[in-house]
Formats: structure tokens, C-alpha cells, sequence
């Protein structure tokens, strides 16, 4: 259970994980949310719904996982201010909000770290694919992936050098791809 509360930000959410399912290197959770992110001077985005995660480690080849997540949520810009300027592509006003947002989500990772908290040697690589509309229903529709690469060098016994490389694409193959919601797009 999660509550975190603030000018500009009020989320709760309960969520599970049992990470040896069946005893099996399975993992499966869900969530429950209810978040409140003001973009002060613009408008407050709501999200409310929830998710299930599907998760599995490989014994061979050794380091990779799988995981899934199917996501339904509603989501609602409101408190939209007199400044907000609208971009010419989405204008977030001529919207009728709420609207529903049902994604689904896979994702491979290969994550040979010496230590999940500490790390210091090693490499986690992952590639992420989400997808929102289409065949899975909703109002919003999007298509995002991720690439990520984290590698961990000993330089002393207490210091490690950490090179990152992150790599996102969006777009909505469903339909207008200026039509993809503020809150999915990269900053």
C-alpha cells in the first residue's frame, strides 16, 4: 500500500507480487491506482484502473526474463488553465474526457548484475514493447517501445562506473500519430 500526497502530486495504489508462484521462478501481481499529477499552470492529469503482471525467469539461457502486463485505466486532464496553449496536433480540450486506456505490455530482459541493489559488474539489457487500442479496445491508442542497457565497471572497491543508454520510440499505427496523449509521450 502506497500513499504519497503533495502540491503537485497524489497517488494511492495497493499492489502484490507473489515472485515464486506455484513454486516456479513465475512471478504474478496486480495493481490498483488512483493517481493526481498537476502540471501546474496547465492542467491535472487523473489516472484511475488498474493492472495484472505476468512474469517468468529462465534457467536456460541463463539470465533473460519475460514479463507482461495488461493495463485498463481511466484517464482525464482537468483543471485545465486560461495559459494552456494547445498544440495544433492535440488539443486536449476539443477532447471529451474521461476516456478509457487498455494497453498491453511484454517485455525480455537479460540482467547478469552481481547484486539487484549494489551492483558492481555486470550488464541489464531490455527491450519493451506496449501497445493501447486497436484490437485491446479503449479510447486512446498508442504503440511505444523501449530499448535500455545499463552496464556496471568495478573502478574500486567501493566505486562503480555505471554507462546507461536509453532508447524510446511512440507512435499509434491505429490511427493519427500527433493523437497520442501528453501523459504517454517522452519529456
Amino acid at each position: 500500500i502506497m500513499y504519497e500526497f503533495g502540491k503537485l502530486r497524489n497517488s494511492f495504489s495497493i499492489s502484490f507480487t507473489e515472485p515464486w508462484f506455484l513454486d516456479t521462478p513465475t512471478s504474478v501481481g496486480f495493481d490498483i491506482y488512483d493517481n493526481d499529477w498537476r502540471w501546474e499552470g496547465y492542467y491535472t492529469i487523473a489516472r484511475r484502473g488498474g493492472s495484472i503482471r505476468l512474469g517468468r525467469k529462465f534457467i536456460k539461457p541463463r539470465y533473460f526474463s519475460i514479463f507482461s502486463h495488461y493495463k485498463l485505466e481511466l484517464v482525464e486532464y482537468r483543471d485545465i488553465s486560461s495559459s494552456y496553449v494547445p498544440s495544433p496536433s492535440y488539443d486536449i480540450t476539443a477532447i471529451d474526457w474521461p476516456q478509457l486506456e487498455s494497453s498491453l505490455m511484454l517485455s525480455v530482459t537479460r540482467d547478469s548484475r552481481d547484486s539487484r541493489v549494489f551492483a558492481s559488474k555486470g550488464s541489464r539489457n531490455s527491450i519493451s514493447v506496449e501497445s493501447a487500442g486497436g484490437p485491446i479496445g479503449g479510447d486512446i491508442q498508442f504503440q511505444k517501445m523501449w530499448l535500455k542497457s545499463d552496464w556496471y565497471f568495478p573502478l574500486h572497491r567501493y566505486l562503480t562506473f555505471v554507462a546507461k543508454g536509453h532508447l524510446g520510440i511512440l507512435t499509434n499505427i491505429w490511427g493519427d500519430p500527433e493523437a497520442v496523449p501528453f501523459g504517454e509521450r517522452f519529456f
